[in-house]
């Protein structure tokens, strides 16, 4: 094999390797989890997602009942919105949610 042919399969080899880690890179972003606070809307501690909502200024007001938990998710989030993913914190902070 002479250097010509060399220096043309090492070039397709690199531009090949370019090519599909363009293409990993893009898988990867588009799973990306983030989390959130959604609240509980029942009061009592749950894992089902539709338990919860996202509400951007809700608060939690004195009280021992389950009020908000932290949420995996995906996506935009929208006011009103069910967590989409797994639930990250293992308990609810506890109070009662005030509705906003």
């Amino acid at each position: 094999m002479n250097n010509f042919q060399k220096l043309a399969l090492g070039l397709s080899v690199g531009a090949m390797a370019i090519g599909f880690s363009a293409f990993k890179s893009s898988e990867n972003a588009n799973t990306k989890l983030d989390r959130a606070i959604f609240f509980n809307k029942s009061g009592v501690q749950s894992n089902i997602a539709s338990d919860y909502v996202y509400q951007p200024d809700g608060d939690c007001l004195a009280a021992s009942t389950a009020c908000s938990a932290e949420w995996n998710y995906t996506g935009t989030l929208t006011e009103g919105a069910h967590p989409n993913g797994s639930k990250y914190s293992t308990t609810d902070s506890q109070g009662a949610w005030d509705g906003n």
